[in-house]
């Protein structure tokens, strides 16, 4: 999208005549109120944000993030969109940086609401909760939902329902804010429609590579090169880092929860369907095919899913939100111990381990996020005046379990010696001179395939030529996998850049760096379906919802930058 840009300047033109006409509009409303008692933990140039500000900011965004987990498990959809577009343009989440970020974003976006009037009425407040939010699969507004909501989970952030109106009033201000700024943005709808149809074609291609390990082999450096790169290289080098953990996981009671499904089925009256096919049968054949049912019953992946959720919410609730109610009133240490073993989870103390030794039950990938526990570890920090810095959030682990931990002891990296480093630094080394060995010797084959094939050489003789793997008459797509490919989506991308009949650019595939490859394009096709007609159409509409998302993030971000923002980090 961003090379469709810059080919239609017309386009971007109207972007910046829109993007002045904001700034125009808002800029001259810049006044501020005065300081917030407290540590200032924010200063912009009209005014500065204490740490209760931070606090209040942080609750804010877990309200929202609580509110787009209950419109999920409603089955509502819409409310993921609207609350991640706008907490993640005011960029609510994350650490402790981009909720001080968040505090100027907003204020920004007040001024902006006070400027243009954009203030939903209660009525259109009432109607999003119950249309989008608290409404059941059935599509009709869940009581209950809203009840439980509104008693336990506000209650349990400090919260009422004054704070939930004036969330639903800013998300509703921010679409309509959106529609404003972005009022005349038109998506370039054949540059939509041709990024559309070249990411929607079949290939029939052939790949030509070379493999890194066959460079590697013939590389042996000596021990004054080894040294010389570690020197050039130090900061590389470093010991692991060490935490020292007290922490505990839950997972759902699947079993309990099976087990109570069977007993609501089998409590059920049957529909006069079953009862009728049940009077053909003997009592022992009902008895029979009545357990077999009940054997069968399993809970479904949604069913699962939702009991997951619903256990890191309760975990939030009972144990996080406590935790950080107590430090805010001047507990010293989160005491997870106590909280976690009176909702029957088992607590554990690891040794001062390095990171990567840690039990693998609390390592690996956070669920719903691009981190890892690991990093999260790394991130975590003892030297603060803030003991919530020593606690993790609820991190989901594994397919669908729950994690929390309290960094009790860190030991941080140091730089290894060179003895320590030499291993390391050997093979790295040998890496990279394999990697510009294979990058030289790829492309230059890719230049004698090319003067091979234009003199009227069959394809497999210039590869063997030039000692290349060959793998022929593939076929391929966007999304599709090819078994003896093991980098179909860069292949497919060489493709698409590659006219038919001629062979694309050679590259060294990254990240891992171990194949130079090019490919050979014989043929394209794209099918005019229904399925596609329709994908042309939505093409343009993503495009055009995409640049005026584009527009609006320009928008904070200038704004953001006229603040003068200073951000402080409160230090021993």
């Amino acid at each position: 999208m961003l090379e469709n840009i810059r080919k239609y300047t017309g386009l971007f033109i109207v972007v910046l005549v829109l993007i002045f006409v904001g700034l125009v509009f808002l800029q001259s409303n810049m006044s501020g109120r005065g300081p917030s008692s407290g540590p200032i933990m924010v200063k912009t140039k009209d005014k500065t944000y204490a740490y209760k500000d931070v606090q209040k900011a942080e609750n804010e965004i877990r309200l929202g993030q609580r509110i787009l987990q209950t419109s999920i498990q409603n089955g509502s959809f819409d409310t993921y969109g609207d609350i991640s577009q706008y907490l993640g343009t005011l960029e609510g989440g994350g650490n402790e940086e981009m909720t001080k970020r968040y505090l100027v974003h907003r204020e920004n976006f007040n001024r902006a609401r006070k400027e243009f009037g954009l203030y939903p009425s209660k009525e259109e407040i009432d109607l999003y909760q119950r249309e989008k939010v608290f409404t059941g699969r059935d599509g009709v507004f869940d009581d209950e939902s809203y009840n439980q909501f509104t008693d336990k989970g506000l209650r349990n952030l400090g919260m009422t329902i004054n704070d939930l109106n004036d969330f639903i009033g800013n998300l509703l201000a921010f679409k309509e804010f959106t529609n404003i700024l972005g009022a005349g943005v038109v998506a370039n709808e054949e540059a939509a429609q041709e990024s559309f149809i070249a990411n929607s074609q079949q290939f029939t291609l052939s790949t030509l590579s070379l493999d890194l390990a066959d460079f590697k082999k013939d590389i042996s450096p000596t021990d004054e090169e080894v040294k010389t790169y570690w020197e050039e290289n130090k900061g590389r080098y470093e010991t692991e880092a060490k935490r020292r953990l007290t922490y505990f996981t839950a997972a759902p009671d699947f079993d309990a929860a099976l087990a109570k499904k069977k007993e609501e089925e089998a409590g059920k009256e049957k529909t006069p369907a079953e009862e009728a096919a049940d009077a053909e049968k003997t009592p022992e054949q009902i008895a029979a095919d009545d357990k077999a049912k009940a054997e069968n019953l399993t809970l479904t992946p949604e069913e699962r899913k939702k009991l997951v959720d619903e256990l890191g919410l309760t975990i939030e609730e009972n144990i996080w939100v406590v935790l950080q109610g107590q430090i805010d009133n001047g507990a010293k240490k989160a005491e997870i111990e106590p909280l976690a073993e009176e909702f029957g989870y088992e607590v554990k103390t690891t040794e001062l381990l390095p990171i990567s030794e840690l039990p693998a039950e609390i390592r690996g990938p956070v669920r719903g996020t691009q981190t890892t526990v690991e990093q999260e570890l790394l991130d975590a920090s003892l030297n603060s005046d803030n003991v919530m810095d020593t606690l993790s959030e609820i991190l989901g682990v594994g397919q669908e379990s729950w994690l929390m931990y309290r960094v009790d002891e860190a030991v941080e990296p140091t730089e290894k010696t060179f003895e320590e480093a030499k291993e390391d630094a050997k093979n790295d080394l040998v890496q990279k001179k394999a990697e510009e060995a294979l990058k030289a010797a790829i492309e230059s084959a890719r230049e004698e395939v090319a003067k091979a094939l234009a003199d009227g050489k069959p394809l497999n003789e210039a590869a063997a030529e030039q000692n290349l793997k060959l793998a022929e008459h593939l076929t391929f797509t966007a999304n599709g996998q090819v078994p003896s490919e093991p980098n179909p989506r860069d292949i497919f991308r060489l493709a698409s850049q590659t006219k038919t009949g001629e062979i694309s650019s050679a590259e060294v595939i990254e990240p891992l760096m171990d194949r130079g490859v090019f490919v050979f394009v014989k043929e394209r096709t794209f099918e005019e379906n229904e399925q596609n007609k329709a994908g042309l159409t939505r093409a343009v509409s993503t495009q055009q919802q995409a640049l005026r998302m584009a527009l609006v993030q320009h928008w904070f971000t200038a704004q953001f930058d006229e603040s003068e923002v200073e951000l402080v980090t409160l230090k021993n």
